[in-house]
Protein backbone atom coordinates (compact mmCIF):
# COMPACT_ATOMS: atom_id res chain seq x y z
CA UNK A 1 0.00 0.00 0.00
CA UNK A 2 1.37 3.44 -1.08
CA UNK A 3 1.18 6.38 1.21
CA UNK A 4 -2.40 8.43 1.46
CA UNK A 5 -2.80 10.62 -1.17
CA UNK A 6 -2.18 14.76 -0.57
CA UNK A 7 -5.25 16.66 -0.43
CA UNK A 8 -5.05 20.20 -1.85
CA UNK A 9 -7.03 23.19 -1.00
CA UNK A 10 -7.81 26.17 -2.77
CA UNK A 11 -8.97 29.12 -1.03
CA UNK A 12 -11.07 32.53 -2.14
CA UNK A 13 -9.73 35.42 -0.27
CA UNK A 14 -11.41 38.89 -0.02
CA UNK A 15 -8.19 41.69 0.67
CA UNK A 16 -9.49 43.65 3.11
CA UNK A 17 -7.79 46.80 5.37
CA UNK A 18 -7.79 44.87 8.64
CA UNK A 19 -6.73 41.24 6.54
CA UNK A 20 -7.84 38.92 4.55
CA UNK A 21 -11.29 37.40 4.50
CA UNK A 22 -11.81 33.36 3.85
CA UNK A 23 -14.79 33.10 1.50
CA UNK A 24 -14.36 29.75 0.88
CA UNK A 25 -12.38 26.82 0.41
CA UNK A 26 -12.27 23.92 -1.97
CA UNK A 27 -10.89 20.72 -2.22
CA UNK A 28 -9.24 20.24 -5.36
CA UNK A 29 -8.72 17.02 -7.20
CA UNK A 30 -5.59 14.94 -6.77
CA UNK A 31 -3.89 15.94 -9.82
CA UNK A 32 -0.58 17.46 -8.39
CA UNK A 33 1.27 14.77 -8.28
CA UNK A 34 4.96 13.93 -7.09
CA UNK A 35 4.82 17.58 -5.21
CA UNK A 36 3.46 19.50 -7.85
CA UNK A 37 1.97 23.02 -7.15
CA UNK A 38 -0.90 24.09 -9.21
CA UNK A 39 -0.84 27.42 -11.46
CA UNK A 40 -4.38 29.37 -11.16
CA UNK A 41 -6.44 31.64 -13.35
CA UNK A 42 -9.75 33.65 -12.85
CA UNK A 43 -11.77 34.53 -15.85
CA UNK A 44 -15.42 35.04 -16.71
CA UNK A 45 -16.42 34.07 -12.86
CA UNK A 46 -14.19 30.83 -12.61
CA UNK A 47 -11.19 29.31 -11.08
CA UNK A 48 -9.08 27.23 -13.19
CA UNK A 49 -6.06 25.31 -11.68
CA UNK A 50 -3.52 23.03 -13.50
CA UNK A 51 -0.78 20.63 -12.11
CA UNK A 52 0.26 17.40 -12.37
CA UNK A 53 -1.64 15.51 -14.94
CA UNK A 54 -4.90 17.63 -15.28
CA UNK A 55 -6.78 20.75 -15.15
CA UNK A 56 -10.17 21.78 -13.37
CA UNK A 57 -12.22 24.76 -13.11
CA UNK A 58 -14.69 26.16 -10.17
CA UNK A 59 -16.91 28.61 -9.23
CA UNK A 60 -15.90 31.61 -8.16
CA UNK A 61 -18.58 32.55 -6.10
CA UNK A 62 -18.95 29.59 -4.23
CA UNK A 63 -15.79 27.07 -5.12
CA UNK A 64 -18.05 24.27 -6.47
CA UNK A 65 -16.46 22.19 -8.93
CA UNK A 66 -17.48 22.54 -12.12
CA UNK A 67 -15.35 20.01 -13.80
CA UNK A 68 -11.98 18.25 -14.34
CA UNK A 69 -9.68 17.25 -17.49
CA UNK A 70 -7.74 14.06 -16.62
CA UNK A 71 -5.06 12.45 -17.95
CA UNK A 72 -3.60 15.44 -20.08
CA UNK A 73 -0.41 13.95 -20.05
CA UNK A 74 3.10 14.37 -18.23
CA UNK A 75 4.46 17.26 -18.12
CA UNK A 76 6.89 19.26 -16.05
CA UNK A 77 6.31 20.38 -12.47
CA UNK A 78 5.55 24.12 -13.53
CA UNK A 79 2.89 25.18 -16.45
CA UNK A 80 1.67 28.65 -16.85
CA UNK A 81 -2.47 28.96 -17.96
CA UNK A 82 -3.39 31.48 -20.55
CA UNK A 83 -7.09 32.02 -20.21
CA UNK A 84 -9.17 34.01 -22.54
CA UNK A 85 -12.91 33.83 -23.45
CA UNK A 86 -13.96 30.00 -23.80
CA UNK A 87 -10.31 29.13 -24.08
CA UNK A 88 -7.62 28.13 -22.06
CA UNK A 89 -4.32 27.65 -23.28
CA UNK A 90 -1.37 25.34 -20.87
CA UNK A 91 1.59 25.35 -21.83
CA UNK A 92 4.01 23.58 -19.61
CA UNK A 93 7.51 24.91 -18.55
CA UNK A 94 10.02 23.83 -21.97
CA UNK A 95 12.32 25.83 -20.82
CA UNK A 96 15.20 23.22 -21.74
CA UNK A 97 12.66 21.97 -24.91
CA UNK A 98 10.12 22.73 -27.22
CA UNK A 99 7.47 25.25 -27.05
CA UNK A 100 4.24 22.68 -25.69
CA UNK A 101 0.76 24.19 -25.44
CA UNK A 102 -2.63 22.38 -25.39
CA UNK A 103 -5.63 24.02 -25.86
CA UNK A 104 -8.98 23.55 -23.83
CA UNK A 105 -12.80 24.85 -23.81
CA UNK A 106 -13.84 26.15 -20.45
CA UNK A 107 -16.46 27.65 -18.65
CA UNK A 108 -19.46 27.10 -16.75
CA UNK A 109 -19.84 23.75 -18.39
CA UNK A 110 -16.45 22.38 -17.32
CA UNK A 111 -13.30 21.91 -18.68
CA UNK A 112 -12.86 19.33 -22.44
CA UNK A 113 -9.54 19.03 -24.71
CA UNK A 114 -9.25 19.79 -27.89
CA UNK A 115 -7.23 18.27 -30.58
CA UNK A 116 -6.87 14.80 -28.47
CA UNK A 117 -4.39 14.47 -25.80
CA UNK A 118 -0.90 15.47 -26.68
CA UNK A 119 0.64 18.54 -26.03
CA UNK A 120 0.97 20.34 -29.73
CA UNK A 121 4.16 22.73 -30.69
CA UNK A 122 3.61 25.68 -32.69
CA UNK A 123 4.89 25.01 -36.39
CA UNK A 124 7.41 28.46 -36.25
CA UNK A 125 10.70 28.04 -35.85
CA UNK A 126 11.58 27.67 -31.85
CA UNK A 127 14.00 28.93 -29.95
CA UNK A 128 13.69 27.67 -26.25
CA UNK A 129 15.48 31.28 -24.77
CA UNK A 130 11.81 32.61 -24.83
CA UNK A 131 9.90 30.10 -23.64
CA UNK A 132 11.16 30.15 -20.43
CA UNK A 133 8.89 30.05 -17.09
CA UNK A 134 6.82 31.92 -16.31
CA UNK A 135 6.14 33.71 -19.88
CA UNK A 136 3.03 34.82 -20.63
CA UNK A 137 1.79 35.32 -24.16
CA UNK A 138 -0.25 38.84 -25.07
CA UNK A 139 -3.81 37.44 -25.67
CA UNK A 140 -6.48 39.74 -27.81
CA UNK A 141 -9.41 39.51 -29.92
CA UNK A 142 -9.04 35.29 -29.86
CA UNK A 143 -5.33 35.45 -30.58
CA UNK A 144 -2.25 34.72 -29.01
CA UNK A 145 1.41 36.63 -30.11
CA UNK A 146 4.72 33.80 -29.85
CA UNK A 147 8.22 35.13 -29.82
CA UNK A 148 9.96 32.68 -32.06
CA UNK A 149 13.79 32.90 -33.05
CA UNK A 150 12.70 34.72 -36.46
CA UNK A 151 9.87 36.89 -35.57
CA UNK A 152 6.88 37.26 -33.89
CA UNK A 153 3.88 34.83 -34.86
CA UNK A 154 0.15 35.20 -34.30
CA UNK A 155 -2.79 32.20 -33.79
CA UNK A 156 -6.23 32.94 -33.83
CA UNK A 157 -7.74 30.62 -30.93
CA UNK A 158 -11.27 31.31 -32.17
CA UNK A 159 -10.80 29.02 -35.14
CA UNK A 160 -12.94 25.54 -34.49
CA UNK A 161 -10.23 23.09 -33.81
CA UNK A 162 -8.77 19.92 -34.65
Amino acid sequence: MGAAAKKSQVFCCRLKPDGLETLWPAQAPNLAANGTSYALAIADGCVYGAGGDGVFALKLDTGEGIGVAKDIGAHNHDVTIHVMGNRLLLSPDTSRGRQQFSLFDVGSGGVKRRGGQEYRSPPHPQDTSYNVMPLMYPMADGRIFIRGVDGLYCYDLRAAGK
